[in-house]
């Protein structure tokens, strides 16, 4: 009924579930984690006339953030929106490593990202490092594919996700100044 290659796919994006949610409410918010839920809080206010100077660079995750908050400011609720950040990470990975080397190296390089203590650690944060990594991944996915194909659509993607990359961290404005 499924392919292989599907069923791997499947796999590894759920594995990449199960590690970065177990227990991700568990413990504290830790320091940047509240300074994210706050600033959040207060980033849209300048219809309300009390716009405040945000001392937290990352615009797209605080303004995505602003939304999710909505569903509720617990531990889990708020690390969730980075968890989910983080599992769609592992399918752009294996589309990526898929499109350079093939299934093999795709399906290799989703595992060691789906099992990596590293990200598995940044995706069960409420800070911007796994959106980061998905605008990062999404950006060059779409410049490999510019070099192949020069479509209209690639041009399109690249741009939007070089753009999400910038606003996603400070250090985002360096990938497309070097692609």
């Amino acid at each position: 009924l499924f392919s292989k290659e599907y069923v791997w796919v499947l796999f590894i994006l759920s594995l990449g579930l199960i590690l970065r949610v177990y227990q991700l409410g568990g413990f504290s918010l830790w320091y940047d984690e509240v300074i994210s839920i706050h600033e959040a809080t207060e980033f849209l206010l300048i219809d309300q006339g009390r716009y405040e100077l945000l001392t937290f660079p990352p615009l797209l995750f605080m303004y995505i953030l602003h939304w999710w908050i909505n569903l509720g400011t617990g531990e889990f609720t708020v690390r969730l929106l980075s968890c989910l950040f983080g599992v769609a990470s592992l399918g752009v990975i294996y589309a990526l490593g898929k499109r350079l080397c093939g299934i093999k190296c795709a399906a290799i390089s989703s595992l060691l990202l789906a099992v990596s203590a590293f990200h598995i650690y940044y995706s069960r944060e409420c800070t911007s490092y796994a959106l980061w990594t998905l605008m990062t991944l999404l950006c060059l996915y779409y410049f490999l594919r510019l070099l192949e194909n020069d479509f209209w659509r690639d041009w399109v993607g690249y741009t939007v996700f070089s753009i999400g990359c910038i606003y996603s961290h400070n250090f985002g404005f360096f990938l497309p100044l070097i692609s």
